[in-house]
């Protein structure tokens, strides 16, 4: 009884880990379709870079309302709190950080539809890291305003994928 109580608390502590992290999820040109989502890339070249238009849908819902689309980076941190750990391979944590100056992103939402534009430049377009990020909330909501944000789901689109410098 005691061991059954020890490996109870043990995947406990590893769901709570594992929940408490951001989910990255990439979507690139031979997969554009996840489970809930799909998505629709077109680009066009400008003087200016390359005009991105991404089409988001939602496959049977309506799209969570404080959703979010921006242009940024996804950095990577590796959990290194081993006792979380159920698996040898490392665990990271993904976390979105929006480009500075931020790239305007033109969002018309719709409830299972959302289109986004904007125009990437072309020296953007030569960074690896640069991506267009959906992120989608977890649905349980902090009741205090000083506790971290609730986990995401980050729909990460490389730039470098959809469109050459």
């Amino acid at each position: 009884m005691r061991r059954l109580s020890l490996t109870f608390t043990v995947w406990l502590i590893f769901i709570s880990v594992a929940r408490a992290n951001n989910t990255e999820i990439p979507v690139t040109q031979t997969n554009l379709n996840t489970l809930l989502y799909s998505f629709s890339v077109s680009t066009n070249a400008t003087n200016g870079g390359v005009a991105f238009h991404v089409t988001i849908t939602h496959k049977r819902f309506d799209i969570y309302p404080d959703s979010t689309a921006d242009v940024g980076t996804i950095d990577r941190k590796q959990i290194t709190n081993a006792a979380a750990r159920a698996f040898p391979q490392p665990i990271f944590e993904a976390t979105f950080e929006p480009l500075k100056p931020t790239i305007p992103v033109a969002l018309k939402k719709e409830k299972r539809v959302w289109t986004a534009d904007f125009t990437a430049p072309r020296e953007l377009l030569s960074d690896t890291n640069a991506c267009f990020v959906f992120s989608v909330p977890g649905m349980e909501k902090s009741k205090n305003k000083t506790d971290p944000l609730p986990p995401a789901d980050l729909y990460e689109l490389k730039l470098q994928d959809f469109a050459k410098p």
